[in-house]
């Protein structure tokens, strides 16, 4: 009869009147699926109310019912035991692990890649720390698998614009490093609005009733380049019905002016554009022609044009 492999040596210890298995060495760790289970201390524990780290716990608990049970440490032990050269690294200690501890395969791909993206690509260990701020891990990565392309990842400068452009029109989503882009559900909404709007221009294009005017698109246009600061003369006007001695602040400061005299203005100059788009006083109508902030008579005269 061929001879049988030798059993496994199991070591004891004793404690509260108990005596229970000791593990030692990483042959413990190997074996420990065919220990009887009359042998274990606790066949199930909690994830919570022990002083345990609740991260490991919870990648322990593989069903997530808040309990581990035997088959979930046997799993981790055989997962651990497969991914080291050596079991009996697992008895070292510390908080970091050398690279060449670790089997060809995925684990240590990734480990390699983490370090790369730390800028650290030819370090030969590996610690907790490296792997547990996952903001500073992938920051550095292009692509890290997250879904979400920040602009800056996208390529080039025409790419990183339309991905700008999808985020001002439908909102932008946070990837791993927290930088934020846009993801497929983003890109999915932006080019449903686009067709709904280019349907939309298209209809406005082929129905005369919908554009009365031949330059309706250039009065809009138009109206849109003053409308905010129309709006904010209006404005200022109530303010001065409401308070009469408010006219002269609202309506510009003398400071303001006093600025402006040791300036060479141009149309185009900040300070100008900043002031009233016309004299300010209680319900008086917006001037079209004369009286016009100098800054805005090129808009103004544009407004007037083709929309008034």
């Amino acid at each position: 009869m061929p001879n049988e492999a030798p059993k496994h040596r199991w070591s004891f210890f004793r404690a509260g009147g108990v005596d229970q298995v000791s593990l030692r060495r990483g042959d413990d760790l190997i074996e420990l699926k065919k220990l009887d289970q009359k042998l274990w201390g606790a066949l199930a524990m909690p994830v919570r109310g022990v002083e345990l780290d609740a991260r490991t716990l919870a990648l322990l608990d593989v069903d997530q019912d808040g309990r581990i049970r035997v088959p979930e440490i046997v799993g981790a032990v055989e997962w651990m035991c497969a991914t080291l050269k050596n079991p009996d690294d697992l008895f070292k200690g510390g908080d970091s692990l050398p690279l060449s501890a670790i089997q060809d395969g995925p684990v240590l791909a990734g480990a390699r890649r983490v370090l790369e993206n730390l800028g650290r690509r030819d370090a030969v260990s590996i610690s907790l720390a490296d792997v547990l701020d996952t903001a500073k891990l992938f920051d550095a990565a292009n692509f890290n698998g997250d879904g979400i392309v920040p602009p800056e990842t996208a390529g080039s400068e025409e790419r990183a614009q339309i991905v700008k452009d999808i985020m001002a029109a439908v909102g932008a989503a946070n990837d791993r490093s927290g930088q934020p882009g846009i993801d497929q559900a983003k890109v999915d909404a932006f080019f449903a609005e686009t067709e709904k709007y280019l349907e939309w221009f298209a209809k406005g294009e082929s129905d005369p009733a919908l554009l009365p005017l031949d330059i309706t698109v250039a009065a809009f246009e138009a109206l849109a380049l003053v409308q905010a600061k129309i709006d904010d003369y209006f404005i200022r006007c109530r303010l001065a019905a409401l308070e009469p001695r408010a006219a002269a602040t609202i309506g510009g400061a003398e400071a303001q002016f006093t600025a402006l005299a040791g300036l060479e203005l141009t149309r185009s100059t900040p300070e100008l554009r900043l002031l009233p788009l016309a004299a300010i006083a209680a319900s008086r109508p917006l001037p079209l022609q004369s009286g016009i902030n100098p800054a805005w008579l090129e808009e103004m005269a544009a407004f007037v044009a083709r929309t008034v």
